[in-house]
């Protein structure tokens, strides 16, 4: 009687343990997500400004127009509006 009772308990606190831990996850998920994509977006900005350094324009703008789909705070939308000037000056001279 008594092994049953701990099996019991035993089988809802697994339960229960399951339960709270695939509700909580998705929002580890999306905390990993959204770290994976502010790394993601510095390294394209990283990127679009050494292009820009190495004068190579036409690959900065691909760049820039990668970006463009992002999410993107309004320091990095600033930054983004920065160097396709920067871009589209190069290009006109």
């Amino acid at each position: 009687m008594k092994t049953k009772l701990v099996i019991s308990q035993l089988a809802a606190c697994v339960i229960l343990t399951l339960t709270i831990g695939c509700k909580t996850e998705p929002a580890a998920t999306q905390t990993v997500q959204q770290a994976a994509g502010a790394a993601t977006t510095q390294g394209l900005l990283d990127k679009a400004r050494s292009l820009i350094a190495d004068q190579r324009y036409q690959e900065a703008q691909t760049v820039l127009n990668q970006l463009a789909g992002m999410s993107l705070s309004p320091d990095q939308q600033k930054l983004v509006t920065e160097l396709e000037t920067q871009v589209q000056n190069a290009l006109k001279k």
